[in-house]
């Protein structure tokens, strides 16, 4: 049976939808999902996050893009890394710069090629090739330097499709907050850990169904609760 929710019928106030969790949230679509916002959309994440994608991605920006990283940018590339630009490419390192490639490097321009290091230049163009310099050494002198080496992304792995949560309280409906518990995986791995101020363990997430037993370690309680991930 499908399901539509209508909040609102005008674009002001008193129409808004708001949505508050204390905790985590969950949400399992099992087909296709479409998000459509017809005007701005942020996003704020005070933490790390996540994505697996595990076939293709495409984004397209018909306007402008920005990118700013504090600290590293790593990417690695398994397959071919294809780019062309249109305009003009800058490209500023305030460090060292290294390629190193196993097959050969072809530089091909309709202008001239300039490679410059201080006073000394070497210009290729259709009409020569100039060098200069204050000494300018053939089969003699120099060394050559060495490629700054790369470094390699951490991987991210797909979501575990089976999660559950536990939730504890004494008779009364008080929580059992900030109280250590060990947890019993039906495939004899154990995880231990501390419940929230609500009495909620972690989310523990599987690959496939299987029984969950926690066990509250409290001095005055010494009680087991199970259930089945789903």
């Amino acid at each position: 049976v499908g399901q539509t929710v209508k909040v609102g019928s005008k674009k002001e106030g008193g129409h808004d939808q708001g949505i508050a969790v204390a905790n985590d949230r969950s949400i399992t679509v099992g087909n296709d999902q479409t998000v459509r916002v017809k005007n701005d959309r942020v996003v704020n994440i005070s933490h790390d996050e996540g994505l697996y994608v595990k076939n293709d991605r495409k984004v397209t920006v018909e306007g402008k893009q920005e990118q700013s990283t504090t600290g590293d940018h790593i990417s690695l590339v398994k397959g071919t890394h294809s780019l062309e630009v249109k305009g003009d490419l800058a490209r500023k390192v305030s460090g060292s710069q290294g390629i190193k490639v196993e097959g050969d490097i072809v530089l091909e321009s309709s202008s001239r090629i300039s490679l410059k290091a201080g006073s000394s230049f070497v210009v290729i163009h259709a009409g020569g090739v100039d060098i200069m310099g204050p000494v300018i050494n053939l089969n003699g002198g120099g060394s050559a330097g060495t490629p700054v080496g790369t470094l390699l992304p951490e991987g991210l792995e797909a979501l575990a499709e089976y999660n559950i949560q536990f939730h504890f309280t004494d008779d009364d409906g008080i929580p059992y907050g900030n109280t250590r518990y060990i947890a019993f995986f039906e495939d004899g791995a154990q995880r231990r850990g501390v419940t929230d101020a609500d009495g909620n363990t972690e989310n523990f997430n599987c690959d496939k169904e299987q029984k969950i037993r926690v066990r509250l370690l409290h001095q005055s309680i010494d009680m087991i609760e199970g259930g089945v991930n789903e």
